[in-house]
């Protein structure tokens, strides 16, 4: 279900240019200029402005406490204003979500500048400033949740709708970072990066309940727990449920006698149940997160029959993730994690060849991995973030058969891994002047090694403006699923991928 590999793409201001190549991995650089940032953006409301007309001087220690500074930690994996990022950020918070009554987090992109959101009744698409190659599954965005890749190990895909693992309301903020991230995350963070902050305990302190009602016998309920404890023990537990019969559509394309004059009546049904977990005591956290979700899908995906409700797909995944984060001393920090990926898809496409058929597209990805970081500030100006990363996909499995007469097109089984490493300083050159570069080197097993780096000027001639220069080189390692899926060359499927 997703494109070939094989791209360059090279974008020098608004000009873009687009090669075919047959070299396995995408490469892509960036030359991005964008001039007169506003520091203090209008959209987070007036609370912000008034902040800034503010003598702090003048301000009590508890007032200062409560003045907002817009952070961002996924463009530098660490804790920094916006402004001094190098890269272009936008922030939606919690209080946004709210407000605007975004229902997932495909919703929340789709508001973001450069972003925009498609939806074939079945997943949710990422475009991002008009590129969006047909079949591709969001392979060239990384999605992080609390800084832990959730990208699949088959697929590589960004999961944005409904069968995105958490649950929209457990949202503290969305931090969208534009432009090429592979200096630091490596692959797959080509067009942009994506990182999810969620709440704490602390934001709860109690029990919560919430339910929903709306068309289409659409119902959602969840149940959250949050606390924190002696200001050490901090505990979030959440499990939501969702169920919705869908819309009945009508396909123009369709508008036959033979295919029920393009109506399709109750094949749009959803459900998911997910469940989120936090713990976090002193400098360990332990996150975890699992999601199963259904979909029927009513759109003929692939060549199937129209108008049936055997045509539906389910998609398992979760996550644990264990974190150890330690302030070493005032100018430096260290921090590591352990963590498993866990993801199933099962897709039922009913064929009519005659006879009827059901054919199955099965895909099983498993992974473990460690990393670890060490940030120190060096002669107060400089401040140097070093990692390693290493991720071991153990199981990447993929089949494809018929059911009855049982036919079998595909059923591969695969290893892979990657280990990398990166060193990125940003350098105080002034207190109005930064200088940000870094590089990191991927290697992996099967297709070696990437050196990606990226480097940046930040300037800030007045209070309000900031000027950013920046240059950046990303890349993406083509999935299993590009490399080895086949079914026969029966469906669309193989066809779009030939």
């Amino acid at each position: 279900m997703k494109n070939i590999p094989g791209y360059i793409r090279v974008a020098v201001m608004e000009h873009v240019i687009e090669l075919k190549t047959a070299n396995s991995f995408i490469k892509v650089v960036f030359l991005s200029f964008i001039v007169f940032l506003i520091s203090c953006n209008l959209s987070y409301g007036d609370a912000k402005a008034a902040n800034a007309s503010k003598d702090l001087t003048r301000l009590s220690l508890e007032e200062l406490m409560g003045i907002e500074v817009d952070t961002v930690y996924g463009a530098s994996k660490f804790e920094q204003k916006t402004t001094e990022a190098p890269s272009s950020v936008s922030i939606v918070t919690a209080s946004d979500i709210k407000r605007y009554g975004y229902r997932t987090l495909g919703d929340i992109l789709n508001s973001v500048a450069g972003f925009y959101i498609t939806y074939d009744r079945n997943y949710h698409y990422i475009g991002v400033r008009g590129f969006s190659p047909p079949g591709d599954y969001n392979t060239r965005v990384l999605l992080l949740v609390d800084g832990h890749k959730i990208n699949d190990n088959i697929y590589n895909t960004a999961y944005i709708g409904m069968e995105f693992p958490l649950d929209i309301d457990l949202i503290d903020r969305v931090e969208v970072i534009r432009g090429p991230g592979s200096s630091i995350y490596g692959s797959n963070a080509f067009l942009g990066t994506v990182n999810i902050i969620t709440k704490r305990g602390k934001d709860y302190r109690g029990l919560e309940f919430s339910d929903e009602a709306g068309s289409f016998d659409t119902y959602k309920n969840r149940i959250t727990f949050g606390d924190i404890y002696k200001k050490t023990l901090d505990v979030l537990l959440s499990a939501s449920f969702f169920n919705s019969k869908g819309q009945n559509l009508y396909f123009k394309e369709f508008d036959t006698p033979a295919t029920n004059n393009g109506r399709a009546d109750g094949v749009d049904g959803e459900r998911y149940n997910s469940f989120f977990g936090n713990i976090r005591y002193r400098d360990l956290t332990l996150q975890g997160a699992y999601i199963t979700r259904e979909k029927i899908v009513p759109t003929a995906p692939w060549g199937s029959e129209f108008n049936t409700n055997q045509t539906k797909t389910t998609d398992d995944s979760g996550y644990l993730n264990l974190k150890y984060k330690k302030d070493i001393d005032a100018k430096s920090t260290f921090m590591s994690r352990l963590f498993y990926n866990y993801y199933y898809y099962d897709g039922s496409y009913i064929y009519n060849r005659p006879p009827f058929i059901r054919v199955k597209d099965l895909a099983w990805g498993k992974s473990w991995g460690g990393e670890m970081q060490y940030n120190s500030r060096l002669y107060d100006r400089h401040l140097v973030t070093t990692g390693l990363e290493y991720q071991d996909n153990f199981l990447q499995k993929q089949r494809n058969f018929d059911e009855t007469p049982y036919t079998q097109y595909l059923n591969d089984t695969r290893g892979s891994y990657y280990w990398a490493a990166f060193v990125q300083d940003q350098f105080n050159i002034m207190d109005n002047l930064i200088l940000n570069a870094g590089v990191r080197h991927d290697y992996y097993k099967i297709f070696h090694g990437n050196t990606s780096p990226r480097a940046g000027i930040i300037y800030s001639p007045f209070e309000k403006t900031t000027l950013k220069f920046i240059y950046g080189e990303a890349f993406r390692v083509p999935n299993m699923y590009e490399l080895y899926y086949n079914d026969g060359n029966i469906t669309q499927k193989s066809r779009l991928m030939s």
